[in-house]
């Protein structure tokens, strides 16, 4: 099986040695290694990136803003890299996430790639892996450096999108948009009256769009949480979600606890 890596940290010979035992693993991939998390981001924007080895310390924008920001991103599996911290070791530790300690040996670099591997060759473990991602920015509470948490603040979400249509150029309020599901290289944005279709990838569009109102339920699709009248359960923690137009969409059972949260129910 083919894994996609990303490794991001601002130290290039943290990055050198990571690359260096990438090398042997069968199937390994690099698609792309960065030395912040505004470039990472960007990249997360553009690929598909199975496994993601994350610096947790670094400049503009540490390893957990990268992932609150990620959020509306179909999040990879993580590997932690970070120095020594004992309030992050502990936290990674209660939420039973890997992490590589600076500086590491191959043995221990081995397990936590194995055990990423294992968690992408089984949906479900890797449903589980992401939702404990999700726990871990939930509850920790660490520092991070004045300019991320100035970039934080002057985070803004497009309230409206610009789409091209007939030639001309049509404005869409994002309260507008019930759903959005990916074509291709291509989004298909529906409103109550219309759609449209936009060229764009729906990892990307999904990053502009607020995630308190805006959730994605399955690897193709993001719904609008104002817009849903009900849920209904179906088979192995999945559920069908039913529109205010009564249109009906699936949800997958590694996007249930985003979906439930961003409703205001608890997970479980």
């Amino acid at each position: 099986m083919k894994v996609r890596v990303l490794i991001v940290d601002d130290e290039p010979l943290a990055r050198s040695v990571i690359r260096h035992w990438l090398a042997d693993k069968r199937g390994a991939e690099i698609v792309g290694e960065c030395g912040n998390g505004v470039a990472a981001l960007e990249l997360l924007r553009q690929q598909r990136v199975d496994v993601l080895f994350l610096d947790v310390q670094m400049p503009e924008m540490d390893g957990f803003a990268l992932l609150r920001r990620a959020r509306a991103i179909e999040i990879p599996v993580v590997i932690f890299v970070t120095a020594y911290d004992k309030y992050a070791l502990q936290a990674f530790a209660a939420h039973a996430l890997d992490y590589l300690l600076k500086p590491f040996d191959k043995e221990r670099f081995d397990h936590a790639f194995k055990r990423a591997r294992l968690a992408l060759e089984q949906v479900r473990a890797a449903g589980e892996y992401r939702t404990r991602v999700r726990a871990l920015l939930d509850t920790l509470e660490l520092p991070v450096g004045e300019e991320a948490r100035a970039q934080d603040r002057q985070l803004v979400f497009s309230s409206r999108l610009a789409l091209r249509q007939d030639g001309k150029i049509v404005l869409v309020r994002t309260s507008d948009v019930h759903w959005l599901e990916a074509e291709g290289d291509y989004v298909r944005i529906h409103t109550r009256e219309r759609r449209h279709l936009l060229h764009d990838t729906l990892s990307h569009l999904a990053t502009q769009l607020d995630p308190r109102l805006f959730v994605r339920v399955h690897r193709s699709a993001v719904v609008n949480v104002e817009c849903i009248r009900e849920l209904e359960p179906s088979s192995n923690g999945e559920f069908e979600i039913v529109l205010v137009d009564g249109r009906r969409l699936h949800s997958s059972r590694t996007h249930r606890d985003d979906l439930l949260a961003a409703l205001g129910r608890p997970a479980g």
